[in-house]
């Protein structure tokens, strides 16, 4: 295999680990394969000359957990709730933070392994609380978890993953229902904590 920094010029060398791996240097085709490798991009490939796409992404992971918790007005049950409350970030990279969300700034688009963990309490006996990951304020259905809150007071706990396909400017947010929902229901995360990591 032949290996040499990048010489393209479609942008520059990122990074101290950037290398190239040309096909036609080994094997002296023209319709060769490129295999680039970068810290801040992952792994890339050209075929014959054309663009380079995006095969491995680069690390990308985050954190948010909640810090300050806010109780949820669960008033329709045909209606999915972002689960309220200030969320405080950790660790991230090529994520990006907002209250209860969590938003992907690097390129390509690849999966990433989501999970959350939550301690909830709600306002009423056997309440059930379902949960869904959302995309861009689009909830999961393949992510849903329940819980039935047996009495309101008492701590309950929860944890639900999936795999998320994400591109740059996505954002990942966490939402709450419940076929119990009343005017008065509420649900409360005492605790929540969201990951992202790329598989």
């Amino acid at each position: 295999m032949a290996k040499s920094a990048r010489s393209d010029s479609d942008r520059a060398i990122d990074g101290p680990l950037d290398v190239q791996y040309d096909s036609a240097a080994a094997v002296g085709n023209t319709g060769n394969i490129r295999l680039r490798a970068s810290l801040n991009y992952g792994l890339e490939m050209s075929i014959g000359g054309a663009a380079y796409i995006p095969v491995r992404g680069p690390i990308a992971s985050g954190i948010m957990y909640v810090s300050t918790p806010v109780a949820t007005n669960v008033t329709n049950p045909a209606t999915w709730y972002k689960i309220a409350g200030t969320t405080t970030s950790k660790l991230l990279n090529r994520f990006t933070h907002a209250t209860g969300r969590l938003t992907y700034s690097g390129p390509g688009t690849f999966c990433y392994l989501a999970v959350v963990a939550i301690s909830m309490l709600s306002n009423t006996n056997n309440f059930r609380a379902y949960f869904r990951f959302a995309v861009n304020g689009t909830t999961i259905a393949d992510s849903e978890q329940q819980r039935k809150i047996g009495t309101g007071a008492d701590l309950g706990n929860a944890s639900m993953n999936t795999c998320l396909t994400l591109t740059n400017g996505d954002y990942v947010e966490v939402f709450v229902n419940s076929p119990d929902a009343t005017g008065i229901s509420t649900f409360t995360a005492e605790k929540m904590v969201v990951t992202l990591t790329l598989l």
